[in-house]
């Protein structure tokens, strides 16, 4: 992680780098400071699909599905071919409650294709089974 933050200090404007960063942080259970790179890198880069996928998913952890929505919307808006934005959508309306919404958006993913976090799956699942 340090090689990250070294990352984000020589080049504060790179949204990959405080992607990259704000992942890492996610993953050691750090929310609060993943959230802060995350709104750090939309401020340069605020049609960053990416970076609004991530950031719903970090306020998604903290139970603020309000905002976590706003930025899943709007990844799916600057990435509307990208079948996880819509699952990502699917998963957030599934859990407010908005069975009809969620259902929409999970259809969407589908005719879209299943992306490759899936498709590996299913291929390692497949192999297991064999």
């Amino acid at each position: 992680m340090t090689h990250l933050k070294h990352a984000v200090h020589y080049d504060p404007g790179s949204d990959a780098a405080r992607n990259d960063l704000g992942v890492a942080l996610l993953n050691a259970g750090n929310t609060v400071l993943a959230i802060a790179q995350f709104e750090a890198g939309l401020k340069s880069t605020p049609s960053s699909a990416m970076l609004h996928k991530n950031l719903a998913a970090a306020y998604a952890r903290t139970g603020a599905f309000k905002k976590a929505l706003l930025h899943a919307h709007e990844a799916s808006r600057f990435a509307p071919l990208d079948p996880q934005a819509h699952r990502n959508l699917a998963k957030l309306y599934d859990a407010t409650g908005n069975t009809r919404d969620s259902l929409h958006h999970n259809r969407m993913a589908l005719r879209l294709g299943p992306g490759k976090v899936t498709e590996g799956r299913v291929r390692d699942r497949a192999d297991a089974e064999t």
